[in-house]
């Protein structure tokens, strides 16, 4: 048994390697995600610089939205003006081929 364990230490050694491998690169994966969902926290918890920027933002979605409500409720007419339609015609004059007659070979 040891005979056959020690032929195949080679193959036991990098099957630990990778195994360990596998699991240090999941724990480096979970810490950065652990860091970015931490950034995002602090991100969220920012609060306006003053409070008239806090009432600049709510008159700004309140123009929004009344501008939204005003078109739905009553949108615009739309007027179409009177169509006309004209037709160009277009003609082709052929290219004039060319003949053999107008080669000139050259004899030796």
């Amino acid at each position: 048994m040891l005979n056959k364990i020690a032929k195949h230490t080679n193959k036991i050694l990098v099957f630990v390697i990778n195994i360990l491998l596998v699991i240090v690169g999941s724990f480096i994966i979970k810490n950065r995600d652990k860091h970015i969902s931490i950034e995002v926290d602090t991100e969220k918890d920012l609060s306006p610089v003053s409070s008239d920027i806090l009432a600049d933002q709510e008159k700004i979605s309140v123009d929004r939205e009344n501008k939204l409500r005003d078109l739905n409720s009553t949108p615009k007419e739309i007027q179409q003006k009177e169509v006309t339609t004209t037709t160009t015609t277009t003609t082709t004059v052929p290219k004039p081929s060319k003949s053999s007659s107008d080669k000139t070979t050259k004899s030796s």
